[in-house]
């Protein structure tokens, strides 16, 4: 699939299915097989299984992809059987024009999507399409990434950006007015490390489960800070006396009934 036929894709199913579909091409291939497990797009994709399943649902409601899971320990049996769309049919933009096709190394997939996350590495994906187009603006070339990706504010382009440079896949002119995309660099020794991790299962939080876990532990943590210096028998309320108190007290056999 070129890449500017990929994000037509994108444009009609969304960023995630599209993302989807163009990871099960690129597994496809590697592999040679139609069989895949659900437990290898979880990671790869960095998604929930519910979530991998509902993309799949997509894609087969867009008549792009059949898939079968006949248990839920079995993996999955998928038949890409739709050709990418005619650019002509989904423009992207007016300015779009087809650009020479990309062959996308498939250990992209599997080395490189996992750590950059999906929106970075479509970011990137998208980057590559654009190669040998005319330069524009910074800003105009800002509001496309967005759009072509799914970005609902363009300042979190700027985030992904500087996301795809620290991994070395982007690197800025000396005038830093421009980028230069570069080919992803050799895995390191904590990037192999990080990448067995997620097979075995150890998936990173969602950066909004991080934020409420954190609030919790710190709500905890100041709530066990005050109970250490306000100790159960400052905090309960003393005994009144007899002479305090404000209601009068009966004694049975002493004081008559009122």
């Amino acid at each position: 699939m070129r890449l500017p036929d990929f994000f037509v894709t994108v444009r009609r199913v969304g960023p995630n299915p599209g993302l989807l579909l163009l990871t099960l091409r690129a597994l496809r291939q590697r592999s040679g097989s139609d069989t895949l497990r659900l437990s290898d797009l979880t990671w790869i994709l960095l998604a929930s299984g519910g979530e991998i399943l509902g993309w799949l649902d997509r894609l087969s409601q867009a008549r792009l992809v059949v898939y079968d899971r006949c248990d839920r320990d079995d993996p999955l049996v998928i038949e890409i059987i739709s050709e990418p769309p005619d650019p002509s049919s989904w423009p992207i933009d007016e300015s779009a024009v087809p650009m020479p096709p990309h062959a996308l190394p498939t250990h992209w997939f599997v080395q490189v999507l996992p750590r950059v996350g999906r929106t970075s590495f479509l970011v990137y994906l998208y980057l590559l399409s654009r190669e040998g187009a005319p330069r524009e603006p910074a800003s105009a070339a800002v509001g496309r990434i967005a759009s072509a990706v799914g970005l609902r504010r363009e300042y979190m382009v700027y985030l992904h950006l500087g996301r795809l440079q620290r991994y070395g896949l982007l690197r800025r002119t000396r005038s830093g007015r421009g980028l230069i995309i570069l080919d992803p660099p050799p895995l390191t020794r904590w990037g192999r490390l990080r990448l067995q991790l997620l097979r075995w299962g150890f998936l990173p939080l969602p950066w909004r489960r991080i934020v409420l876990v954190s609030l919790a532990l710190a709500l905890a943590l100041l709530l066990l800070a005050y109970l250490v210096t306000h100790p159960l028998h400052v905090l309960s309320l003393p005994p009144v006396r007899d002479d305090e108190r404000t209601d009068p007290v009966r004694l049975a056999g002493l004081l008559p009934g009122a």
